[in-house]
């Protein structure tokens, strides 16, 4: 579950190397695999996409809690990590790094089309 303030780490190569969460629309829980959630870049590459202090929306992709599927499969990952999207929901960067949960291409199939592996 991912709440307000939570950093995590950003598994694409958009230049950005951890977020914080700030907002997740209406929700009053916490945020699960393949929800979009604001965010704003807390640690930056030099000469990259995206600076330090821009906000964006991400989808979640990995999270350390437990995610149940409908078919008894539990996973769960060792870090919380999220992909960098625009207002169109297209990913800013070009390869996702890592593996991705398959809950994660419900907002874009290039997610997971993209990624290293997909659990």
């Amino acid at each position: 579950m991912i709440y307000k303030g939570t950093v995590l780490n950003v598994a694409d190569n958009s230049g950005a190397k951890k977020v914080r969460c700030f907002n997740m629309g209406s929700l009053q829980g916490g945020a699960e695999v393949g929800m979009i959630i604001k965010i704003s870049v807390i640690d930056a590459e030099p000469n990259a996409k995206v600076k330090s202090g821009d906000v964006y929306n991400a989808v979640i992709v990995r999270t350390k809690g437990i995610i149940n599927r409908k078919n008894g499969v539990s996973l769960k990952y060792s870090d919380n990590a999220a992909v960098l999207i625009n207002e169109k929901n297209e990913m800013i960067g070009t390869r996702v790094l890592g593996c991705v949960a398959r809950e994660s291409g419900s907002v874009n199939a290039k997610i997971t089309s993209k990624a290293l592996k997909v659990y």
